[in-house]
């Protein structure tokens, strides 16, 4: 199957490889030949699918210690989730704001993305959003869009991330709240 899909260029399949297993990795930063053999790796689609995910998971068990595995199935299963969520959502560009709106708002950085939560799968909600927040560059921001007041997801990205989490309420309820996420530059002393 690897043959097939690399047109048998094994020194892109060992590129991909390395890049999956490298948990510093984003879907963004995966080839097409990467995002091919995490699909193989995790949905357990076709034959191929069922027969790669139990043998690649048992050869992590017996080459890694237990936490170092687990760690990287978590990781490689996180960028799947990702990239199915993408699949099922592309990317909308930004409407154009109106002088109506919040000035906030209406400060929206051209590369923010805007994440309607409700869009998301409730049991995947919070890890994708924590997956997302994790890899923005510091000083960049997303916003999220959701029916309620998100504390939650802020204690935990606090927990997680101290007080390079920035966080600010550009909409406060009643029916839809939005808020603006930034990964603060260490040493920031803004806490949204």
């Amino acid at each position: 199957m690897l043959t097939h899909i690399s047109c048998a260029k094994w020194s892109e399949v060992e590129r991909s490889i390395s890049s999956i297993l490298d948990p510093a990795t984003t879907t963004d930063e995966l080839s097409p030949l990467g995002r091919n053999i995490v699909d193989l790796m995790v949905a357990e689609r076709g034959i191929t699918g069922n027969i790669l995910k139990p043998h690649f998971q048992a050869v992590l068990h017996r080459l890694l210690d237990p936490p170092q595995s687990e760690r990287l199935i978590r990781h490689i299963e996180a960028l799947f989730r990702d990239l199915e969520w993408k699949a099922q959502h592309p990317a909308q560009p930004p409407a154009p704001s109106t002088s109506s709106e919040k000035s906030e708002v209406s400060e929206l950085n051209c590369s923010e993305r805007v994440i309607n939560v409700a869009d998301i799968d409730p049991q995947y909600r919070h890890a994708i959003l924590s997956r997302l927040f994790e890899h923005l560059a510091p000083d960049d921001s997303m916003q999220i869009v959701v029916d309620h007041d998100p504390r939650r997801l802020r204690l935990q990205l606090e927990a997680r991330h101290g007080s390079r989490c920035g966080w600010s309420y550009l909409e406060t309820g009643p029916d839809v709240w939005r808020v603006r996420l930034r990964l603060l530059g260490r040493g920031s002393e803004d806490h949204g």
